[in-house]
This record gives C-alpha cells, structure tokens and sequence, in this order.
C-alpha cells in the first residue's frame, strides 16, 4: 500500500496533466480500493469523489481535490509507519522476555 499508491498518485497526476479524465478516473478507482482495504475510509472517500470526477470528465473537480488526496495520504502514511514501528518495537520486546 506505502509503495503502490505513491505510483498511482503520480499516475493521476500525469493524467491531470495531459487531461486524460478517464485515466484519472482509473487511477483514483485504485487508491479508492487500496485505502477501502486498509481501512483509510477518507483517502478512499477522496478517491472515490475523483474517481466520480473523473468519470464526469470534471478536470476542475479533480484539480480541486488533487491536494487533499496528497493531504490525507500522508496522514494514513505516517499513521502506518508509526503503527508498523510500534509492532516491531513490541515484538521486539515481547522476544527478550
């Protein structure tokens, strides 16, 4: 999830970029699914309003949204890796004993 969804950010952005809405669409439905399956319900409500934008070919709408997807998945980003340093520190500390 860390590592895919960097690629798939980049992906829409190259969308954007070339005005490709149906591509961004596409790749908003990834992050969508992604974040629904790790539990990042906002990122994957952002995603799915891109997805829907994307699908409309609203390029205002997807511009608009574009930093808060960025926003909340640094959020999940650090939450994760905090999460993920925790539980080796734990296991760390539960096989000293």
């Amino acid at each position: 999830f860390l590592e895919e969804i960097p690629k798939d950010i980049e992906r829409l952005e190259a969308c954007l970029t070339s005005a490709d809405m149906s591509g961004a669409g596409y790749a908003a439905h990834s992050i969508k699914g992604a974040s629904v399956n790790v539990g990042a319900d906002a990122l994957g409500r952002t995603a799915h309003e891109m997805e829907r934008a994307g699908e409309e070919g609203d390029s205002k709408a997807l511009h608009h949204w574009m930093p808060e997807l960025k926003r909340q998945f640094e959020e999940v980003q650090v939450a994760m890796t905090r999460a993920m340093r925790e539980k080796n520190l734990l296991g760390g500390h539960q096989q000293s004993h």
